[in-house]
This record gives structure tokens, sequence and C-alpha cells, in this order.
């Protein structure tokens, strides 16, 4: 009996473990948190075997399962989802996003990668770090804000458009401003004042040839990739508004200048006036502050509303705005209305239509900055006497018929004349995808970049800058058209859970058009006559130019990831370009990179201290093809010639000409500690063969110069980004992030055989770096006669000035090589204070304004700075300032240390709290703060400002530190 009972027992549980062992069909489908469509390509594999499957294009998927037994849904950029079977036959599975910042998912080339996959060097910059910045044009506020980019604004004009440089200089005559991608379409660097800051997501910087080489020639000096804000699939709309208001005033004013009482003196001590000339006595009344009058406090203001929002089909993100800056000197506005709209339509389960589109209208009114002219008001603020008014008591302006100026009233002069242009562009682009399978998907984009500028220009008759021309009156019009137009293919798949291959293949055109005309007329009947057709006469003939290029290319790119430790990038592009002779207008680019994650790996996984490790390293080749569109051509020009048309020659043409190449080599390592510091170290080089360079020719061949591929240059440096949070202790943080870029340039091949060629202040020499100023150099006072000192090339002393002895000023480049930024944020609760430093080092410029107000003598009848007051008077003074003999000579002692440190943004923060905020109706956030731009300079250049990017600053708009207060709502 006692058998069959364990007989019976036994069969019976056999048959229980028979029955759980049995496999069965498990269906089901996988969907997206976001907007509820279904994920292709999901990895579903039974845990701890090899045994898996994958979703089809819908999100569906069937695998063989036991109730025991654990599904593991994983896909990269979603959060790993592991589901116990027991009885269920259906399983359906909701998959969210990674908590991924911004940051940590960059737009690199034409895809997306996970910041610890990318093989290059790459920085990122996020929205919160452009945000509300009062600058009217995006690529000023990049200024300071990751290694080895060198922002310079020139000017501190309302819109004006800075320089940048991604590791330096790697070209002498072509072109130098990196490649700028926006939603996938090539913008101009001067066209950054049309867009709004605010609409912008991320920027991506792409340094190396691992990062840029898909752009093939247009990546030669780094590519900068702007990506805007798209909508979300909540299923609700979010509002928000910024407001902005704020007052710029001059930044910096150097120069310390005489007074009435010293230049009247100065003027009598250099027998310029009689000491008992009875006018002194009425002069000495008068002291104006001319730099007072021609700069004024000028007020700026913004607004903008965005909308974002979507469903599970359709995601928008639409925005307006409104800028205006009045600028510090009269007759600089400047204004701009803008208008975004991206769209993201899921019109089936495989296809994909989407847009992005940005209208922009700038409106400008230039004041004159003709450098060292009288017309330029920034330059006459320092020359005009103080003994000079600039309006009498009854608000007029004086004159030089009725006041004793010795030119127009430069006031008077702006309120006269005009000088306006208007801008219209429209930019971006239209695209399809459609998805074949999970892995395989088509995507084809065309985009716009369209401008049109309206320029009008008008001098009054009753001006004195009219009085030549009895008045004029210009016109002219330019259209810029751009269409680029890309179609890849694309596959994306992960085996086994551990091997990540992706890849893309296509091609892509470029096509441009710069058509413009323009004239203008003199002899105007009134000041209210500001027609053309009221002119009496052209001034010289009108004018017009068409100039068109193009860019074709076949791309290719496959990247392979192994289990998240290994990665390995491999880039091709094959180019053909228009300004190119037909034989050699076609090129090859390429780039390998490579990465490894050592945190991943055994040995470092429980390591607490090391919280991330990664070294990579990246080689490659690029080209440069920034030359006039018909360099390649011999060329024409026409015109009138006793009184018929004619053409002669103007350029000779090189069928040979080709692409300027670059070799570009990048190591990384990035370094984690404790989960607070991050470090990211970079070291390059770079070389430039068969350079773009327009070699000059002998004036016997009746040309000056002509484009030929010769030369060639190196660049070496090394970045270093450090990321702390020094104090993370709940309500109170301290964060600091701090950069630096270090670059050197060295020309190793010139043309012809030369070692060294001279283009006006420049020395361009085999064995030095780039921009090396080359001028006599300036040996002081002789104590006994008061006489200038020079030396000579071969390092004698002497009294005569010549420019034969002109020599390089050893370590004076107006290229920096050291440049930087570094930031501190501080945080208790809503409250945030955030103080922003920018700098560069070993920057040397020649400081122009000081040729006329420092003269010797030659222009002392304007006003002068104070030192010219300690003037050489007696044998045995000691003074850098000779006896005035009426010469005034560019030598070294013009060359000054234009490094500086500064405070480039200083904000104060504040976010209301939730829950007061939850008391009004409709609002879900409120943010306001205040900030200062430029607030504090420290350099030794005693010029208008350190921050310009060239050799020799003269009268240059300056800059200026503005004050804001802004408002953010969201609703």
């Amino acid at each position: 009996m006692k058998k069959m009972i364990g007989l019976s027992l036994f069969l019976f549980l056999l048959g229980v473990q028979i029955v759980l062992a049995q496999t069965k069909q498990i269906t089901g489908k996988v969907i997206s948190d976001e907007d509820g469509l279904g994920i292709p390509g999901v990895s579903v594999v039974l845990k701890g075997t090899t045994i898996g499957t994958s979703t089809n294009i819908d999100g569906a998927f069937t695998i063989e399962a036991q109730n025991s037994d654990i599904l593991v849904f994983s896909f990269v950029g979603m959060q790993i989802q592991e589901v116990p079977v027991g009885t269920k036959t259906v399983l359906n599975v909701t998959m969210s996003p990674e908590s991924l910042s911004v940051d940590e998912v960059v737009v690199v080339g034409y895809a997306s990668k996970k910041k610890g996959a990318i093989t290059g060097a790459v920085s990122t910059i996020s929205a919160d770090k452009l945000e509300q910045v009062p600058v009217a044009s995006f690529d000023n506020a990049l200024q300071g804000q990751t290694a080895g980019v060198q922002v310079m604004a020139s000017s501190g004009r309302p819109g004006a458009a800075a320089s940048i440089r991604i590791r330096g200089v790697s070209s002498i005559n072509a072109g130098t401003e990196p490649l700028v991608i926006m939603d996938g379409v090539p913008i101009s660097n001067g066209d950054f004042s049309s867009l709004n800051v605010n609409d912008i997501e991320s920027i991506s910087i792409l340094k190396d040839a691992a990062s840029t080489a898909i752009y093939g020639a247009r990546g030669a000096n780094g590519v900068i990739v702007v990506t805007s804000k798209r909508g979300i699939s909540k299923g609700k709309t979010e509002i928000t508004y910024r407001g902005q208001y704020g007052l710029s005033k001059l930044a910096r004013s150097n120069f310390d200048m005489m007074n009435t009482e010293e230049k009247l003196r100065y003027e009598i001590e250099l027998g310029l006036r009689g000491a008992d000339d009875p006018i002194n006595a009425e002069l000495s009344k008068v002291n104006v502050n001319w730099r007072d009058e021609v700069f004024r406090d000028a007020p700026m203001q913004s607004h903008e509303i965005s909308v974002r929002g979507g469903n599970n089909k359709t995601r928008f993100f639409l925005s307006g705005g409104y800028y205006d800056q009045e600028g510090i000197q009269y007759r600089s506005d400047f204004k701009r209305y803008t208008g975004r709209i991206n769209l993201d339509h899921n019109a089936s389960d495989k296809l994909k239509l989407g847009t992005s589109i940005t209208l922009g209208l700038e409106e400008n009114n230039y004041t004159t900055t003709t450098t060292n002219s009288v017309y330029n008001p920034a330059f006459v603020g320092y020359l005009m006497n103080p003994y000079l008014k600039a309006r009498r008591d009854d608000g007029s302006y004086t004159t030089p018929e009725e006041d004793g100026l010795p030119f127009g009233n430069p006031l008077q002069q702006l309120d006269l004349n005009e000088d306006f242009s208007t801008k219209v562009m429209v930019q971006g682009n239209v695209f399809a995808e459609y998805r074949f399978t999970d892995y395989l998907k088509f995507k084809t984009t065309v985009g716009v970049d369209f401008k049109d500028y309206v320029d009008k220009s008008y001098t009054s008759p009753e001006s004195a800058w009219g009085l030549a021309t009895e008045g004029q009156v210009g016109r002219s019009f330019s259209r810029i058209f751009k269409l680029n137009t890309t179609n890849l293919l694309s596959f994306n798949k992960t085996f086994n859970e551990v091997h990540d291959v992706s890849a893309f293949a296509g091609f892509e055109s470029l096509e441009g058009k710069v058509e413009s005309f323009g004239v203008s007329a003199i002899k105007l009947p009134s000041s209210h006559m500001k027609m053309l057709s009221t002119a009496a006469e052209y001034d010289g003939t009108p004018n017009g130019s068409v100039s068109e290029y193009a860019l074709l290319s076949f791309l290719g790119s496959a990247s392979y990831g192994y289990n998240g430790k290994y990665y390995a990038d491999f880039t091709y592009r094959r180019e053909g370009s228009s300004r190119f002779g037909e034989d050699v207008r076609w090129a090859d680019f390429w780039a390998v990179g490579a990465r490894w994650n050592a945190k991943s790996e055994s040995f470092l996984a429980s390591n607490e201290m090391i919280s991330a490790l990664s070294f990579k390293v990246g080689v490659g080749t690029s080209g440069n093809w920034e030359i006039g569109n018909y360099s390649h051509m011999n060329l024409y020009g026409f015109g009138i010639y006793n009184g018929d048309n004619s053409s002669a020659p103007i350029a000779p043409g090189n069928p040979d000409l080709t692409w300027e190449q670059l070799m570009k080599i990048n190591l990384g390592v990035d370094l984690g500690l404790f989960n607070r510091v991050n470090l990211a170290m970079d070291v390059y080089h770079e070389t430039t063969s068969d350079m773009l360079f327009d070699v000059p020719l002998s004036l016997t061949s009746g040309f000056s110069s002509r484009w030929s591929n010769v030369g060639s240059m190196v660049n070496r440096g090394a970045e270093l980004t450090i990321n702390a949070d020094i104090i993370n202790s709940g309500d109170f943080n301290w964060n600091l992030s701090a950069n630096v870029g270090y670059n050197q340039s060295e020309i190793t091949e010139l043309y012809d055989g030369k070692d060294e060629f001279r283009k006006g202040s420049l020395i361009y020499k085999v064995g030095e770096s780039y921009g090396q100023m080359y001028y006599t150099r300036f040996a002081g006072v002789d104590p006994a006669t008061g006489k200038n000192l020079w030396l000579t090339k071969d390092d004698k002393i002497t009294d005569n000035f010549s420019e034969d002895d002109a020599v390089m000023l050893e370590g004076k480049s107006f290229i920096a090589p050291w440049t930087g930024g570094f930031t501190n944020t501080f945080s208790y609760k809503g409250l945030t204070v955030q103080a922003f430093f920018s700098w560069v080092k070993d920057k040397y410029m020649l400081n122009n304004t000081r040729y006329f107000i420092e003269s010797n003598g030659q222009f002392a009848s304007f006003n002068q700075t104070k030192r010219m007051l300690n003037y050489w008077k007696k044998p045995g003074d000691i003074t850098d300032i000779p006896k005035p003999n009426g010469q005034t000579y560019f030598d070294s002692r013009l060359v000054e240390d234009a490094s500086f440190l500064r405070l480039k943004n200083l904000m104060v923060a504040y976010t209301v709290p939730k829950d007061f905020i939850e008391r009004i109706k409709g609002v879900e956030g409120v943010r306001v703060y205040a900030q200062g731009q430029n607030l504090l300079t420290f350099s030794k250049y005693s010029g208008f400002d350190p921050e310009f990017d060239g050799v020799v600053e003269l009268g240059m708009y300056p800059q200026v530190k503005t004050f804001t207060f802004g408002v953010d709502v969201k609703f």
C-alpha cells in the first residue's frame, strides 16, 4: 500500500514538473510611454540565456518561454525591463527613456550618439547655458564655454557677429571659420543674429577628424551642430513666456584724455597758441568730455512666446520673438523679429514626416565706423578738443563755420544722414523618413537657406559729409540662396545584446547662388529728397554680379560597439567641388576612431573612487575649399573704356587648383572621480598641406597674384575641461566648470622655396607660428636729446627710424595660444547665483588709436592723452615720451599685450516655489533673474577693448556692459 502511495506521489510530482517545464508561445507588444507607439528593434531575451527575438516594425514580438522564465526587454536609450512570464501568454510592456541629461545624448555628424560611445573630440553646450543671455547673436554666447574654441566679439554694435576659431588657424589664405549646421542645414556665420537663441536645444562642437570627416571639406575648421527645440508627446501643451529689459553702457573707457586746462597748456608749450591769446580765457570756461557726448546709455528689450506639445501622432514646437537693442553710439540700433515652427508627424507606423523652419527679419541702423576717419564717432570722441562744445546752450549742434570745430560735428552728421539695412531670412528643412524594418530606414531631407538684403544710404546735401557731392543717395540689393539635399539609408541593430552595429550611406548636394546689384547718385535738390530719381547724376556706374557654386558628396559611416566597453567608428566621404579644376575637383576624406570604456571592465567596476574612465583615439583627413567660386578660372572684367563696352583680364586661372588637405590626430581621456568630478583631456596634432595660397606674382606678368596649392603648416595643442560638484548637500550646491585650451601653430613650408614673406604688419616665416608681428623695435628716449631711439636689425641703437629695420617680434602674435573660461554656480533652494569668466592669454595687438592721440606732436592740434604732458623737456629727463618733433612712427611701442580676463556674465535668479505657484491657476512655473554682461575687464591693453580679432585695432565700436532684468513664466 505504501509503495502504491509513493508511486502515485512520484507520478503526480513528475506530471507537475512536466507541465511546468512545457514551453508556450508568448506574444505581446512593446510601446513607448512618450508617444504610445510601438518600438521596433527591442531585444527580447530569456534571462540567463542567449535565446531571444526582437520586436517588429509595430513593436510586436513572439517568443517561446516557460512559466518560470523571465523576459528581459532592452533597447538603446530605454530603461531595461525584466518581466516574469508566469501563467500569461500575452505580455504588453511599456518602456521609458533612460534618465539621460541633454549633454549625454549628443548630435554628431548625421546621427545622435550616447556620450560614452563617441570616439571623437566633441564638446556640448546645453540650452541652459544659452537661454536669457542678453546677446542678439548666439555665437557671442559661446565665448569661453568650451576648450579649444576661441570666440572674439570684435564689435559691441548690436547684432554684430563674432569670429569663431576651433583649434587655431589651419590655413594662411583660405577660410578659417567652422561649418555651422542647424537642424541639418548649413548656415552662414554672419547670419546668427537672425536666429532666436532661446529656440536652441543644444550645440555640439566637433573638433577632430573622427567627428568632422563625415562633413568632408566643409569640416576642415571644425563643425558646430545646432539642434533646435522640438515638440513633446505628453498629450498637453506647454506655453512659455520670456521677457527681458535692460540698459547698455560703455564697458571700458581706458584712455585718460587731457581736460581743457591741460590741453591749453600743452598747446602753449608746443607753440600752437600764444600764452596771451585772449581766446584762451573763453576756452578755459568750457570742459567737455566728448566721450560722454558720443556714447550714451542705451535700452534693450526682448520678448518671446513658445508653445510646445503634441500627442502620439504629431509633435510641435512654435515660437515667436521680438528683440530690440539700441546701440551706445547714435544711429546703431538693431531690431529682430523671429518665428519658428518645428513639426514631427507619424503618418503611419513606417512613415514619419517633419519640418524645421525659422523666419527672421532684421533691421539694422548703422553708425559710421570708418576706423581713423573723422566720420567715426568713436574715434572723434577722443580726438575732439575738450574746449569745444558739442551743443550750444539752446541745444542746437555746433558747427565748423560758427563754433570752430575742425570738422563736421559727428552727432549732427549722424542725425542728418542715414545708413539702414533690412534682412529677411528663411532657413529650414523638410524631411521624410521611411522605416523598412525595425533596423533599416531611409531619410531624405531638403534644406534651404534664403536671405534678402536691402541697403539704403543717404548723405544730406546740408551735412559736412555731403558738401563735396551736394548730397548722395544709394540703394543696393543682394540675394543669397542655398539648397542642400541629403539622402541617407541607415542601419541600426543590436546582436545578442552586446554587439551594437550602426551604419549609414548616402549622398548629399549643395548648391549656392549669390546675386546683387547697387547704384549710387549725387547732387540732390533738397535734404527732403532722398530718392534715386531726384538725383542729378549717377555716382559712377550701376554695379551687379552673380556667383554660383556646387558641391556633390557621397558619404558613409559605420560604428561598432561591444558590450558598452569598446567602440569603433569608420567614416568615408568623396566630394567634388565646382571651385576647383575639372580634372582635380574630386577628393576623398576618411577617418577612424576608437574608444575604450575602461570603467566597464571587471577590474574597475567596483572601484568607488573612479566613477568613469575611458580612452579614445581618432585619425583622419579633411579638406578646405573656402576660396572664391572662380579662383581656378581665367577671369575677365567688364567696364567702359572711351565710352564703349570693354573687357580685360583681371585674374589668371589655375586649372590644377585643388583641395587643401588636412591630416588630424586626436588622443583623449575622460575621467570621473567619486561621481562628483569629471575631467576631459585631449591632445591633438593637425597638419595642413597643399595649402590654398594666393601666391604673389611679378607685376610684369600683368597680375599681382594667383591661387595655387603650396606650403604647409602644423597645429598642436591640448585641451582640458573640468566639471566639479564641490558642494552637493541638498539645499546648498556649488558647481565649478572650467576649461583651458592651448594651441601652437607652426609654418613648415611656404611657396617657391621662400623661408619668409611679409604682408602688412605680419610676417609669415618657416619655423614660426602664424600671426607674428613685424615692426621696428622702439628702444626708448635719449635722456640727453629727447629723441626717439630704435634698434636696427643687428641690434644697434639709432635715432633714425627705418622700416628696413623691422624684425619679427618674438612671441607676439595676434592669435592667442591660450584661451579658456570658468563658471561658478551657487544654488540654495530656489536661488541661483552664477558667475562666468572668459579669458585669453598671450594675444597682442597694435593700438593704432595711440598713433593719433599719443603722437609726437604730429596731431597735437587734436586732443591727446595725459601721458603726453610728461614729454622730454630738458637734458637728463627720464621719460618714454620724446620731445615733440611733428613726426609719429609705427613701431613696437604701439604693440600691446591684449590678454584679458572678463567677467562675461553674472546672474542672480530665483525660481518661485511650486507650492506658491500652484495658487495661480494655469501657471506652472515662474523664474525671475537679474544679470550683468561684461561687468569687469582686466587687461593691460590701453585701447578701446582687448576683445578684437585682428592685428590692428583702431576706432572700433567698443564693447558694452549690459544690465538686464528678466522673467520666465511657464503656463
